[in-house]
């Protein structure tokens, strides 16, 4: 690995880590951070397929890699590589419990410096989903021994919405308790699950939203709308047919 990719001087803050910061810099200058961004979109404008892509981001102080670089074996030139293949395998993805297989995409300078005192990997998966409705579950193996801050967000088309996630609590239609895009230092955050369905005709929305503002658009009826404008449906036609049954009547 090429000298220039570290920094010649580290400059290490104290600092006191919290439980949940919605900051969108790293909360602690000597612990490791994780970025989880999952985005569904459609395959392409003439097919409503979701593609999933997870773009994970590994935040690892210098120091840290001083050491690991000065204690690798074999070539020091090829720890980036092996670094970044380490945390591409810790990454398991599945979907209704089945494993997804994923396609690693090719990141330009996927290893590179990051905020001050901290080393950015960058990993990005790629995949189709076999159906529109479903449960998406993405965990995180990476560092599993280390104290670390967790970072996840979501987004997806407009024509899709949430009935469940790790993010936040659903009632109803209802978000509370979102998490979305904070640091979290729970190691329960290393799960991202999202349990999604294609949106009815009164939920659609256009272009690609963030997750609490598509969870926000969701029924807040405690069942599906379509029933509810059915059997609205039907009682409307009751209503009239007794009428008419009424003004018959001799």
């Amino acid at each position: 690995m090429p000298v220039s990719f570290l920094p010649a001087l580290l400059t290490l803050a104290l600092a006191h880590p919290g439980v949940v910061s919605r900051a969108s810099a790293h909360p602690s200058p000597e612990i490791i951070g994780q970025r989880l961004d999952v985005r569904l979109t459609h395959v392409s404008d003439t097919d409503s397929s979701l593609r999933m892509d997870v773009y994970y981001t590994a935040e690892v102080p210098e120091r840290r890699v001083l050491t690991e670089v000065a204690t690798a074996e074999g070539d020091q030139h090829d720890y980036a590589a092996r670094r970044l293949g380490e945390l591409a395998s810790g990454l398991k993805v599945k979907w209704n419990d089945a494993t997804l297989p994923t396609t690693s995409i090719p990141v330009e300078h996927a290893a590179r410096s990051g905020e001050k005192g901290f080393l950015e990997f960058h990993i990005d998966l790629q995949a189709t989903l076999p159906g529109r409705e479903g449960t998406l579950r993405v965990s995180n193996g990476n560092f599993p021994d280390d104290q670390c801050f967790f970072a996840t967000q979501a987004s997806m088309p407009g024509d899709e919405v949430v009935t469940s996630t790790s993010l936040a609590k659903v009632k109803q239609g209802t978000l509370s308790g979102s998490t979305h895009a904070a640091w979290n230092s729970k190691d329960e955050a290393r799960e991202f699950l999202m349990t999604i369905r294609p949106a009815g005709v009164w939920e659609e929305r256009d272009g690609v939203l963030p997750l609490p503002e598509r969870m926000a658009g969701l029924s807040s009826l405690s069942m599906p709308r379509w029933v509810m404008a059915v059997a609205g449906g039907v009682v409307t036609l009751g209503l009239a047919g007794v009428g008419l049954w009424l003004r018959r009547r001799p």
